[in-house]
């Protein structure tokens, strides 16, 4: 079974690679120009007599178109990434030199000018990607900067809540501790009051 499997796949392929250059031809003449948003019912639409007349089926046009799409794919995808590098290329080199929030634009042009990092970037989109790219560099900045703040700030109040509790703890204790001693106080004092009473009794006693 897997080997009939095998044999159908290679012959489809086979007459793929054969009808290839005549499907690429005939999308050519009709004036079409395939893009990620292209579909195939509009290319079906627009070929189809042309396609028919060179023998090659509905099914092998989408098989074909499908393949073409699965290119374009792999080619943006490949490029999104190539461009992603650049980018941090570019960020890095823009960390190296500590720029911050209060870094314009002009400022640091001409200080990253010669760098290929940046090169790079300006082949890609030129000066107007360069400088949108230091843009979101400084938003990312000062977003990274404001969360470091925001944790300090955080921090501090935890402290000082924990301050203002254990002030809290020390002053409940100091106040038990000053009744104890005023209970003492008071009992010690009873205490200290009732001999000099069982003494006056004694006195009158020997009288």
């Amino acid at each position: 079974t897997s080997d009939l499997y095998r044999d159908v796949i290679d012959a489809i392929e086979e007459k793929m690679a054969r009808h290839k250059d005549k499907f690429r031809s005939i999308l050519k003449d009709s004036g079409l120009s395939m893009e990620l948003n292209t579909t195939f019912a509009s290319v079906w639409e627009q070929t189809q007599p042309a396609l028919e007349e060179s023998k090659i089926s509905k099914f092998y046009a989408e098989a074909l178109f499908n393949r073409q799409q699965e290119k374009l794919i792999a080619a943006k995808k490949k490029e999104e990434k190539r461009v992603q590098r650049t980018k941090e290329d570019y960020w890095d080199l823009l960390r190296r030199k500590e720029v911050n929030e209060k870094t314009s634009w002009h400022e640091i042009k001409g200080v990253v000018s010669g760098r290929s990092a940046y090169k790079d970037l300006l082949a890609l989109g030129g000066d107007e990607l360069a400088e949108k790219s230091f843009t979101e560099y400084v938003a990312y900045r000062s977003e990274k900067e404001e969360r470091r703040r925001k944790r300090h700030r955080e921090s501090d109040a935890n402290k000082e809540d924990a301050n203002g509790d254990v002030k809290k703890k020390k002053g409940d204790e100091d106040d038990k501790l000053d009744e104890l001693q005023k209970r003492k106080n008071e009992i010690l004092s009873k205490l200290g009051s009732e001999p000099a009473a069982g003494a006056e009794m004694r006195d009158e006693g020997e009288v």
